[in-house]
């Protein structure tokens, strides 16, 4: 799955969720959370905390990796600015 959005993200954590048969609260004991952040994660809230999110992943057995794409360029902070809300203009 390629993940480019925090409702991405939501969506890994809920299927995943779902094929553990996991309820929202039990994923939410697991990893020390409330059921209503993980709510929020799988609806795709933004301003999610990184760190409680890749402890959801991690506690429901997934793992993440990185790579750039051949024939594909990195791109500038500038450019990473420009898609973040709220970036200085």
């Amino acid at each position: 799955m390629l993940l480019k959005t925090p409702t991405d993200f939501g969506a890994l954590i809920r299927d995943a969720r779902r094929k553990a048969k996991l309820s929202q609260a039990d994923l939410a004991r697991m990893i020390n959370a409330t059921q209503g952040w993980i709510s929020e994660i799988e609806n795709g809230k933004p301003t999610a905390e990184i760190g409680m999110v890749l402890t959801a992943i991690t506690a429901l057995g997934l793992r993440l990796e990185s790579r750039v794409l051949a024939g594909t360029s990195r791109p500038g902070i500038a450019d990473v600015l420009s898609r973040t809300k709220g970036a200085p203009r």
